[in-house]
């Protein structure tokens, strides 16, 4: 339930190139050009960075062959400064590595593998269950707060708060290593930074805000009316409220400093914990027209999901269709337990 990343930098490139400039978000892009003017490519999202050189000069580099391919960052990244992509991968401009020019650069992932990434989503979470993964939090780090920023104009920093674990109703930030907010950095923008000596751990879930069903799924509507019948799913929020069950993805966010093996060993209790809090559950795949089994996988399954299956007619995790012209297959707990 919980993943851990470490950059390991591959063998510098050892590439000299005549220029390059770029940069951007979601991806960092940057385009150079070769001593013996091949046009070069570079990107980085997704925690993927690619290094692509074209065949002769002229060609677009985008659509050459790699040099480099290689994923060495946290999920979903996707930002990295000239500078840094140049010291990380072995590459210089007329010989030099050049001059830090990215304010926000500090802000960007370590990629040098000193520091471990953990981030995380645990799927189809309910609200009652979020509860517990969030009080397990605070139990595993006995000494953390929990802070929330208040947000002014503009979405910057207006406050910085502590919420007591049963107030909590938005995302929030559990921090080890401190006794009180005044300790924990701030910025308008970023919010909190990162500090040496804290474990800083982001907590999100839609529905601590929101704890309504937001999901939609026009298979279900189109489903009961071919078949005849009022089929219910759960997490939909057309459904009528006495079948409503509403959940949402438990997203943990942190990172450490790769030699610090009680956030590393902490951080697995916890993921031990979700995996009790979650457990894996036989779940058949059912013919809606004719329910019969036609296949079985085991996942892990909010045991909250699991009752309100159970207890009403038509009740189903998901329901899909295999292939356009093919059954119509609803998803639940099996029945054999």
């Amino acid at each position: 339930m919980i993943e851990f990343h470490t950059p390991k930098l591959p063998k510098p490139l050892n590439l000299d190139l005549v220029q390059l400039g770029g940069g951007g978000s979601c991806p960092s892009q940057f385009y150079g050009k070769t001593h013996e003017g091949h046009d070069v490519y570079v990107r980085y999202r997704g925690g993927l960075l690619s290094v692509r050189i074209g065949r002769d000069p002229g060609n677009d580099a985008a659509q050459g062959s790699p040099i480099l391919e290689v994923d060495i960052g946290p999920k979903f990244d996707g930002n990295i400064s000239l500078t840094q992509f140049c010291r990380y991968f072995g590459v210089t401009i007329a010989g030099t590595v050049p001059e830090e020019k990215d304010v926000d650069a500090h802000l960007y992932s370590d990629l040098s593998g000193d520091t471990t990434f953990c981030r995380t989503n645990v799927e189809r979470v309910t609200l009652q269950t979020s509860r517990e993964i969030l009080k397990a939090c605070m139990s595993i780090f006995p000494s953390a707060i929990l802070v929330k920023p208040v947000l002014g104009e503009r979405y910057k920093l207006k406050e910085l708060i502590k919420v007591p674990l049963e107030n909590v109703d938005d995302d929030v930030w559990l921090i080890d290593g401190v006794s009180n907010v005044a300790e924990v950095r701030t910025s308008p923008t970023q919010y909190i930074l990162p500090t040496e000596g804290q474990l800083q751990i982001f907590l999100k879930y839609d529905l601590w805000k929101s704890p309504e069903p937001r999901y939609t799924n026009g298979f279900r509507e189109v489903a009961s009316k071919e078949l005849g019948r009022n089929l219910i799913e759960a997490g939909m929020r057309e459904t009528p409220k006495d079948h409503a069950l509403a959940y949402s993805t438990f997203k943990i966010d942190t990172e450490f400093a790769s030699t610090n093996d009680r956030a590393r060993k902490l951080l697995s209790l916890l993921g031990e914990v979700i995996k009790e809090l979650l457990p894996v559950t036989p779940l058949d795949h059912v013919d809606l027209k004719t329910g019969r089994v036609v296949s079985k996988l085991n996942e892990p399954l909010d045991p909250v999901m699991k009752v309100w299956c159970r207890s009403g007619s038509d009740r189903w995790l998901s329901i899909l269709r295999d292939g356009n012209e093919s059954l119509w297959i609803g998803v639940r707990p099996s029945k054999v337990l």
